[in-house]
C-alpha cells in the first residue's frame, strides 16, 4: 500500500495556500502561509525538524509571521507601483470634477471614462479650490492618487 510521507502534507498544504491566494489575491495572508508550509516541508525533508505534529505546527505559525515580516514590505512597494503604473496611460488626460469640490492639498475625485479615481491638484497649481464638474487635466500618478490641475 502506498503511503504519503509526513513532509509532502506540508508540500500539499503550501500548494493549496498558493492557489487560494491566487483565487483570492486580495489576502496576502495566504502567500505568506503558503511559504511557510513550503518552509515546514524542506526542513521535514532534510531533517533538520522533528516529525512531531504540534512541533509542525508551532513552526508553521512561527515561520508564517517571519515570512509576513520578510515579505510585507516588498509586496507594499510592489503594490504601490503598480497601481502608479495602472494611472499613467491617463496623463495628459481630461477628467471631471466628481461630486464635491477639490481643495488643494486635499483628496477628493474625479471623473474620468466612468471611472472615480482619487484625486490631489498639483502644487504649482494657482487654483485652491476646483468647483464639482470642472474639467480638469491630469498631469501626474502616484501610488493610487493622480494630480491634476485646471484646463
Amino acid at each position: 500500500m502506498f503511503t504519503i510521507p509526513h513532509a509532502f502534507y506540508w508540500l500539499i498544504i503550501g500548494i493549496l495556500f498558493l492557489v487560494l491566494e491566487v483565487i483570492f489575491m486580495s489576502n496576502v495572508g495566504f502567500l505568506f502561509a503558503g511559504c511557510s508550509a513550503f518552509t515546514i516541508f524542506l526542513l521535514l525533508e532534510l531533517d533538520i525538524i522533528s516529525h512531531l505534529l504540534l512541533q509542525d505546527i508551532f513552526w508553521f505559525f512561527a515561520f508564517t509571521i517571519i515570512w509576513g515580516g520578510v515579505l510585507w514590505w516588498p509586496l507594499k512597494i510592489f503594490g504601490r507601483q503598480t497601481i502608479a503604473r495602472k494611472f499613467s496611460h491617463i496623463i495628459g488626460s481630461k477628467a471631471i470634477i466628481h461630486r464635491e469640490p477639490l481643495r488643494k492639498g486635499e483628496i477628493g475625485y474625479i471623473k474620468w471614462s466612468g471611472m472615480k479615481i482619487k484625486a490631489k491638484i498639483v502644487k504649482y497649481s494657482e487654483d485652491n479650490v476646483l468647483e464639482a464638474n470642472t474639467e480638469v487635466i491630469i498631469v501626474d500618478a502616484k501610488e493610487d492618487i493622480v494630480y491634476v490641475k485646471k484646463q
